[in-house]
């Protein structure tokens, strides 16, 4: 008789531990689901500031999930006072729902709403600072260029364009090659910035330096 009043207890208690662990694994589902929205959230936002700074339309590039969410480390890792505010709002919400058990629905959604925002405005933030830095010849670490194009097209920006497509010299920064275009530009020492957009069809070679300052 004893026995099977331990089995029975023993039953009962696997029964009440099975809602917990389910609501546990719910809780971390949700979380892990929150946490890499707001991943793409803030690399998204990083290359759309960065691209939009530039003068291109972030819309017309296509920025994969996988993309946006590695640039959210660098966004998290560069800029420290998103973090804190990440980790504030999540004690904050931490200590709201052990407390005022009652409250934590109606505090968890506001507080959700502003780790996006935060998340989003050090994303803009981010991609504007690098962007303005990669636009300077002092500062810029992107590769440098030389385009040797065909005659016509090296004809026609002898003039007006810079020499990296009139004459293949590498004195250009390439910005990106999307969608058979190269986006090569002149750093500025000053004035403003000309964005170049050259085909594949109009270049014959091209000489990239990786690393160069």
């Amino acid at each position: 008789m004893p026995n099977n009043d331990s089995e029975a207890l023993s039953e009962q208690g696997q029964r009440n531990d099975n809602p917990s662990s389910a609501a546990a694994l719910k809780q971390i589902t949700e979380v892990a689901a929150i946490f890499a929205a707001m991943a793409f959230v803030a690399g998204w936002s990083y290359v759309a500031s960065y691209y939009n700074t530039f003068g291109l339309n972030p819309l017309e590039i296509d920025i994969s999930t996988q993309v946006a969410a590695a640039l959210a480390i660098q966004v998290i890792y560069e800029s420290t006072w998103p973090l804190l505010a990440f980790v504030a709002c999540g004690a904050l919400l931490l200590i709201v729902g052990q407390r005022i058990g009652h409250l934590h629905s109606a505090v968890s959604g506001p507080a959700i709403l502003l780790l996006f925002f935060t998340m989003m405005v050090a994303g803009i933030h981010r991609g504007r600072l690098v962007a303005d830095r990669d636009m300077r010849t002092e500062t810029t670490r992107l590769p440098q260029i030389g385009l040797l194009s065909v005659t016509g097209l090296a004809a026609t920006v002898k003039d007006t364009g810079p020499s990296c497509i009139a004459n293949g010299t590498i004195d250009c920064r390439l910005l990106l090659h999307w969608r058979s275009t190269w986006y090569v530009f002149v750093p500025l020492k000053e004035g403003n910035l000309h964005l170049y957009e050259v085909p594949d069809s109009q270049v014959l070679m091209t000489h990239i330096v990786r690393g160069a300052q």
